[in-house]
This record gives structure tokens, C-alpha cells and sequence, in this order.
């Protein structure tokens, strides 16, 4: 098992000794999933995990702040939409040489994404909406092809 963490570096330690009780190796990884910058300096420590990878699951992201149009600026927008959103697409295209056939990405999102949220929450409910979008069309393209043959553009 292999999961990256940010800010919770405690609760990490944490989940790890658990997963090392049960008998499972596992590694835990921090880094900041929001730029692909990072990931191209710690993409090697996809070859600590346990090869092939055969489930894929995002679980990141946060409201952050509860702000509304009107009063957030564009790095406020930005930065809910790198957090909820771009880090889906960077982990799913970091893990993807690495996916086993048959293998499965998850995605976890929102009920606001599907009601647009509460007041103040209109970037954090856009970007899990997105993420909704983005799971059913990488669906489609990964049923589309063979896993092992599916090329994404910039990842040939």
C-alpha cells in the first residue's frame, strides 16, 4: 500500500504502523499533489511500491474556506480547484505506466457536487462536480482501450 500526504504528517505515521501491523508493506509518501513539479521529483518512489498497481484510490481535497463569488479572488479559485481536482488527474496519470490490466482508479468527490454545495462553497462544489465529469470520461477512455496500450496526450 502506498499513499502521499501533505499536512497531516502525524496521522500518516499513524495509518502506516497501522497497515505495518496488519502485515502489509507499506510506504507514505509526502508530497504535494497540486503540481506536477514535485511528482516528476518523487516519481521514483513509485518503484518502492509493490509493482503493478491494481487500485488507484484519491481521497484529497478540503472546502478550505467558505467564501462567495464576490468575495474570492482568483488564487482563492485556483487553489480549490488544484486541490480538489487537478490532483485526480496528476495521480491518475502518475499511477497510470504503473496500473495492472483489470486495474481500478476511485475517486472520491461530493455530495456538493451534485447540489452545488452550501452558501459559500462554489469552488469546492465546481471542482468535485469535476471530478465526477473527469471519472466518467476517463471511464470511457480506459474501457475504450486496453489498459496497458491507453495513451493520454504528453504521456507517450
Amino acid at each position: 500500500m502506498a499513499f502521499c500526504y501533505l499536512e497531516s504528517g502525524e496521522q500518516a505515521a499513524e495509518t502506516a504502523e497501522a497497515v505495518r501491523q496488519a502485515g502489509a508493506k507499506v510506504l507514505a509518501a509526502k508530497v504535494d499533489v497540486r503540481s506536477a513539479l514535485p511528482w516528476r521529483r518523487s516519481s521514483q518512489q513509485y518503484a518502492r511500491v509493490p509493482q503493478p498497481i491494481d487500485i488507484l484510490v484519491n481521497v484529497v481535497g478540503g472546502l478550505c474556506a467558505r467564501k462567495t463569488i464576490a468575495e474570492m479572488d482568483e488564487e482563492f479559485w485556483d487553489f480549490v480547484i488544484a486541490r480538489n481536482l487537478k490532483t485526480a488527474f496528476l495521480m491518475t496519470k502518475a499511477a497510470l505506466p504503473h496500473m495492472s490490466d483489470g486495474a481500478s482508479i476511485i475517486h472520491f468527490s461530493s455530495q456538493a457536487a451534485r447540489d452545488g454545495g452550501g452558501p459559500g462553497s462554489l469552488a469546492y462544489a465546481t471542482s468535485k462536480g469535476a471530478i465526477l465529469s473527469f471519472t466518467r470520461g476517463w471511464r470511457k477512455s480506459w474501457a475504450a482501450a486496453d489498459s496497458r496500450q491507453c495513451r493520454l496526450p504528453g504521456n507517450d
